[in-house]
């Protein structure tokens, strides 16, 4: 998905009208960081999904959960900024 967003770019800048746009693939992006664990780059892409979208649905809730689980992570290396769920979450709707 990271392509996507390289591809993206090369479209914009040659002015080509890109099939899908960078709101949906950071939301692609941020939504199967958080599903492998990447819990860092699924605050990052959000981040920067909420600076397109600064009224998306779910943004401000997602951001908020992510920073509580960086938070209360167990970090294996005290020096790395890379944070894993260490537990799965399940939320009911």
């Amino acid at each position: 998905m990271s392509e996507a967003l390289s591809k993206l770019a090369a479209a914009e800048t040659k002015e080509i009208q890109p099939r899908v746009s960078r709101r949906v693939i950071l939301e692609y992006l941020a939504n199967s960081s958080w599903q492998i664990g990447n819990v860092s780059a699924a605050l990052e892409y959000t981040t920067q999904l909420l600076t397109l979208e600064p009224n998306h649905p779910r943004a401000d809730a997602n951001i908020i959960l992510y920073q509580n689980v960086i938070d209360n992570a167990v970090k294996a290396d005290a020096g790395t900024d890379d944070v894993r769920i260490v537990e799965t979450f399940y939320f009911n709707k």
